[in-house]
């Protein structure tokens, strides 16, 4: 053993692990980001895949335990970057014993009525997990913003940072006059402070991944992502040429958010699949000032009925014309269920029964929204394989990993799924 691990050199890497409903995917990229532009051999597990630096080495949902084990037991992994999601929390655990830094982003309503979580306090009870689990000498950071991530800071036993999109949030105020962390906004700059001292990290007008601060809701994972560079011991200002470097395109942030130029118009894709996901996309949407929003909507079908309708309804009050889709995986649905939900929830919410299509497969719903788009408009497609999607825009997609590397990985990992 003191071979393997000499006396005085350091046995661990600095692990980050990502919880919330919504953002997730997006800080984790940011942060690893940030940290491969140090140097360091980062891996990373997120919604989307396993990869090593630009490398991926594996594809799917790897937000789970046998996910974080694999890349913490890789020798080549110098910085791990950990995606947590409910559903490994619960059948799982963490696959890892304590991070340097945890993170909730935001808690709001999805996947409730499943594994047993009825409410957003049953929620906020699994995800609190990952911020119990830090290093006495790490950090949380939480949401200020959020009142009931926020109110998990009495789970906490380490450093904690706050971050909030306003700088007079009530709680960060009294957090930084007693001497502790922050990241905020401030005159259109991210903030770092602690106590009285404050130093700018970054303009929002140097941050392609938020629109320059048009797309709020990258703004608050732009902060969370500070935070937790920040628990690792970063300088602010290095923090901030890492992240003005992170453009928020196919290439950095695949499948979130990001905006196509087609000629005569604009095309949005994004992972949305909840009602505050649907909520920050057409805020953001909005903001760019189309002559018409257009939606290619859908919702898994595990979530809750009431759910699903919700969804419809900030749908149906936000575009002008929803072409409604469903998941091939209908996840115990009957074909058309979870789309007349969504009918249901659009026309309470406003739009008109004749600028409704049902059009049940993805990529027939994509081709006749891309028909009818016109000059001037903004499509946005929330989408349940982001590929076929990007095959029908004209790209070519990511690339694929080999079938034999996916074996060679399920079997190091001992596949049991996330």
């Amino acid at each position: 053993v003191d071979y393997l691990f000499p006396p005085g050199r350091p046995s661990r890497i600095p692990v980050v692990a990502i919880t919330g409903t919504n953002g997730k995917t997006t800080t984790a990229r940011l942060v690893a980001h940030v940290l491969r532009s140090r140097g360091l051999k980062v891996g990373l597990a997120t919604t989307d895949g396993i990869w090593l630096d630009d490398h991926c080495l594996f594809r799917g949902d790897t937000t789970g335990p046998w996910s974080a084990r694999l890349l913490l037991s890789d020798p080549l992994v110098e910085a791990a970057v950990l995606e947590t999601a409910r559903g490994g929390i619960v059948r799982g655990g963490l696959g890892y014993d304590l991070s340097d830094v945890g993170v909730i982003t935001n808690i709001s309503r999805d996947h409730l009525g499943q594994d047993g979580l009825e409410d957003l306090e049953d929620l906020a009870f699994v995800k609190s997990l990952v911020v119990e689990a830090v290093h006495p000498g790490g950090c949380a950071v939480l949401n200020a913003d959020d009142p009931l991530v926020a109110s998990l800071a009495s789970r906490t036993r380490c450093r904690l940072i706050y971050f909030s999109l306003e700088e007079d949030n009530v709680l960060l105020r009294r957090h930084l006059s007693a001497g502790g962390e922050g990241v905020f906004l401030q005159g259109g700059q991210v903030v770092a402070a602690r106590g009285t001292e404050g130093a700018v990290v970054v303009p929002l007008a140097s941050l392609p991944v938020t629109w320059y601060g048009q797309a709020r809701h990258n703004v608050a994972n732009v902060l969370a992502a500070t935070a937790a560079c920040l628990g690792l011991g970063l300088a602010p200002q290095e923090i901030g040429r890492a992240l003005a470097a992170f453009t928020g395109d196919l290439d950095c942030n695949p499948g979130r958010c990001n905006l196509i130029d087609m000629g005569d118009f604009r095309v949005l894709v994004d992972y949305g699949h909840n009602p505050a996901a649907y909520r920050a996309v057409l805020e953001a949407a909005r903001r760019l000032a189309p002559r018409r929003l257009l939606g290619v909507i859908g919702v898994p079908g595990d979530r809750a009925d009431d759910l699903v309708r919700e969804s419809g309804r900030i749908a149906g009050e936000g575009f002008d014309y929803i072409f409604i889709k469903e998941d091939s995986d209908l996840r115990g649905r009957a074909p058309g269920e979870i789309a007349g939900l969504l009918r249901e929830g659009a026309l309470a919410g406003g739009c008109r029964e004749e600028n409704i299509e049902l059009v049940l497969e993805e990529g027939e719903a994509i081709k006749r929204a891309l028909a009818r788009a016109q000059r001037g408009d903004l499509l946005v497609i929330f989408y349940e394989k982001l590929d076929p999607v990007l095959e029908i825009l004209g790209f070519p997609g990511l690339r694929p990993v080999s079938p034999s590397r996916e074996v060679e990985i399920k079997q190091a990992a001992g596949w049991g799924g996330d």
